[in-house]
């Protein structure tokens, strides 16, 4: 009779913390339904002078403010992840991503602000990476818009 009593209690403690465990997941994941991307758009650019650089300028925008213990930590677009994001104000960020074309010098800090995947996001979607409370959650984006590429001018001549 102990051991049936024994056996009992154990099944009971474990379908709690099951239940804990499936609690916590479906609470990240209603979290991640509560940020809503109003917009997301990419413009690519290169500068006009030889060495001057390329990238690609991203822009999120969100419906909302993200919560005070959300960040916006990467963002993968194409075949790049970028970790220099900035907050413009409480729902615009901006991404840079700085692409090795055009580059005078192959920068160091370039690879340590972007990563180049192996496995590139489809076009027309985007991946925003989130952290809160230490965990990473992700959030996929689709219909992401494409805008015309910058060519800045070229530097004028000197007379």
């Amino acid at each position: 009779m102990v051991k049936f009593i024994s056996f009992i209690s154990v099944l009971v403690m474990l379908s709690c913390s099951c239940k804990q465990n499936l609690d916590t997941s479906q609470k990240t994941a209603f979290e991640v339904q509560e940020i809503i991307v109003e917009s997301l758009t990419y413009q690519s650019w290169v500068a006009g002078v030889q060495g001057g650089g390329s990238g690609i300028n991203v822009t999120v925008n969100f419906k909302n403010a993200l919560p005070k213990d959300v960040v916006l930590k990467s963002l993968k677009l194409l075949q790049y992840t970028t970790y220099n994001i900035t907050a413009q104000d409480e729902k615009i960020y901006l991404g840079y991503i700085r692409t090795e074309a055009n580059q005078r010098n192959f920068d160091e800090k370039i690879t340590d602000e972007v990563k180049v995947q192996t496995k590139p996001i489809e076009n027309g979607k985007a991946i925003l990476v989130f952290e809160k409370n230490g965990k990473v959650f992700e959030k996929e984006v689709q219909n992401v818009k494409k805008l015309e590429m910058l060519a800045y001018p070229t530097a004028k001549p000197r007379n």
